[in-house]
């Protein structure tokens, strides 16, 4: 983050429920490998002096961020480093408009990413392999076949920044940073815009970690629906925007397995306003 014009790094641990726990704050003057790196080293034996425990994480989520995962791989090296699923979608969408991708074939690329997101571990080798193959046969030089090498070269075969699949996410747990995003927000609040002192910048940080304590938020093992999700779910069933399908009973067993189809929300300029407060984006 950027908070009155320093650049401030916020660690914390979100919970099933998409909560996210604030554990420390660092402002470093650059955002080099280097520079993480010793944020997460400092972060080790403050946790063990202060709260008895080993900072070791099994999972880490950022941005594609070289500089992040070079830090978290050597300091965190038992940590496995996942992507957030918006950054990726977002970036594609940006290189889609930069390379000046039709709009269908930009629809047909994310339905292809959207199958690789969403299959299990058994089933993606396999689709992964189909949609190369099938990438690889569009036009030389066309806006569709330098999107296709782009996200190939970045997303799927990347050692770095390829793990954004839902399998590869504990059950329950967020798939993208939004439980951060969400607490950013209260930083945003409680930080007011332009330039500070390094002291004033504390004192606006600090209130912000008052702020989340002040919310006595549990941390949750189960997951759980939020409130906002559950307005989503309401408006979209009310628009007929999803449609859910038990599956088949095998033999005399019936299924506990359910086939959801979602086609597009549709919203009015009121509810995109609201949206965009309720996400914070």
């Amino acid at each position: 983050m950027v908070i009155n014009g320093y650049v401030v790094f916020a660690f914390g641990y979100s919970d099933c429920s998409g909560h996210f726990f604030p554990l420390v704050y660092f402002c470093t003057s650059q955002k080099r490998a280097i520079d993480i790196g010793w944020c997460i080293r400092y972060t080790k034996p403050v946790c063990l002096d202060a709260c008895g425990i080993v900072f070791a994480p099994q999972f880490v989520m950022m941005d594609a961020d070289k500089a992040q995962f070079n830090a978290c791989v050597t300091g965190l090296p038992h940590s496995i480093v996942l992507m957030c699923w918006f950054h990726v979608t977002k970036n594609v969408w940006k290189k889609a408009q930069e390379f000046n991708v039709e709009a269908n074939d930009t629809k047909s690329v994310f339905a292809d990413m959207y199958d690789m997101h969403y299959a299990s571990e058994v089933e993606y080798p396999t689709i992964k392999t189909v949609i190369l193959i099938k990438w690889s046969n569009y036009a030389v030089n066309s806006p569709l076949r330098k999107l296709t090498e782009h996200v190939t070269k970045l997303w799927v075969n990347s050692h770095r920044f390829s793990r954004w699949q839902v399998f590869r996410t504990p059950s329950g747990y967020a798939a993208t940073n939004n439980p951060l995003e969400q607490y950013h927000r209260t930083v945003k609040i409680h930080c007011h815009k332009g330039k500070a002192s390094l002291s004033e910048l504390m004192k606006n940080v600090d209130g912000a970690r008052l702020a989340a304590l002040n919310d006595d938020v549990q941390f949750a093992s189960v997951a759980t629906a939020s409130d906002r999700l559950m307005r989503l779910y309401r408006l979209m069933h009310k628009r007929g925007c999803l449609v859910v399908d038990r599956l088949p009973a095998v033999g005399s067993v019936e299924a506990d397995l359910y086939r959801v189809k979602q086609s597009g929300l549709r919203l009015t300029a009121a509810e995109k306003n609201w949206f965009q407060h309720l996400f914070g984006q």
